[in-house]
């Protein structure tokens, strides 16, 4: 099911481009081309079944001209994608490629009205005043520019430059400070240096800069393991692979992608498909469970 533009991308970038009414399909390929490499899923039909996106405001965004969308930065965005790391650790202690950030862009400037984040200029469109979540109109907000290490970033709206992050001082205020380095202590996840986390040290319990523990490594029962198909066995206290259906979960966090714990039997349970009868939108594949059937949910509304 690899789309020509997707392929083209995932090759290196080159000249490859991904049309705004191939977006979803283009998403769902780089995404589960990742996931069946990292392990997470079995094969791409099954990641397919559990994978769910909706563009369909950002079409209408697009086609308003409300939303500049830039079809060769998201090829590029969607190479990264397939290639990234399989590493969580790495993962969430990465940026986002450059590309991810010019493949949509809002175009309407501060004060105008807006819907979404991505029609405004500054990546913000401020709802705070909306007592519905269904097309309540906002308005865009300023442009809020990274503030430098060193600076104050008190404000609730502040956010510090690539490399640092907000730390509060115990008398008060908070400034932007260079993240800490593999080893430091830390409070935060994302306190630290690219490549490392805050995590608990398995022996002493401290937080400190440095990777979720490998498969085989060991655990707290407080934190994730490094790769998505580990859990983090408390019987034992190192990451062990995760338990395919049929398995017993008896704490709930031992189950499979695409599969999910029978709180009633203790057993890791394949999702159902569309149709198949649920308790729970946590039995299905589309994560939604009506009249006791699996279903597939609607579209999401589009505000004009």
């Amino acid at each position: 099911m690899l789309l020509a533009p997707l392929a083209l991308a995932a090759c290196g970038g080159g000249n490859g481009t991904v049309a705004i009414t191939d977006l979803g399909p283009s998403v769902e390929t780089a995404s589960c081309a990742h996931e069946v490499r990292c392990g997470v899923y079995a094969d791409e039909a099954t990641c397919e079944a559990a994978f769910s996106a909706d563009f369909g405001q950002l079409e209408v965004d697009v086609a308003a001209g409300k939303t500049a969308y830039d079809g060769k930065a998201v090829a590029d965005c969607l190479a990264a994608l397939r290639n990234q790391s399989c590493s969580i650790t790495v993962e969430l202690s990465t940026s986002a490629p450059a590309a991810c950030g010019r493949a949509v862009v809002g175009t309407l400037a501060t004060g105008a009205a807006c819907y979404t984040d991505e029609e405004c200029a500054s990546g913000t469109c401020t709802t705070s005043v909306c007592t519905t979540t269904t097309c309540c109109m906002g308005s865009c907000a300023a442009p809020n520019p990274p503030v430098a290490i060193g600076a104050d970033c008190s404000s609730p709206t502040a956010v510090c430059a690539d490399g640092s992050f907000c730390q509060t001082a115990a008398g008060g205020g908070a400034t932007c400070v260079a993240k800490f380095a593999a080893g430091q202590p830390c409070t935060a996840l994302t306190d630290c240096a690219t490549g490392t986390l805050c995590v608990n040290d398995p022996t002493t319990g401290a937080s400190i800069c440095g990777k979720l523990p490998a498969h085989g490594a060991s655990c707290l029962a407080s934190q994730f393991c490094d790769a998505s198909t580990d859990y983090c066995n408390l019987a034992t206290g190192v990451c062990t692979s995760r338990v395919a259906a049929g398995g017993a979960c008896p704490t709930g966090a031992e189950c499979v992608a695409a599969t999910f714990c029978d709180a009633t039997t203790s057993t890791c349970k394949a999702l159902g498909m569309t149709g198949a009868a649920c308790t729970s939108a946590g039995e299905c594949f589309s994560n939604d469970c009506v009249g006791s059937v699996c279903v597939v949910p609607p579209p999401a509304t589009t505000c004009p």
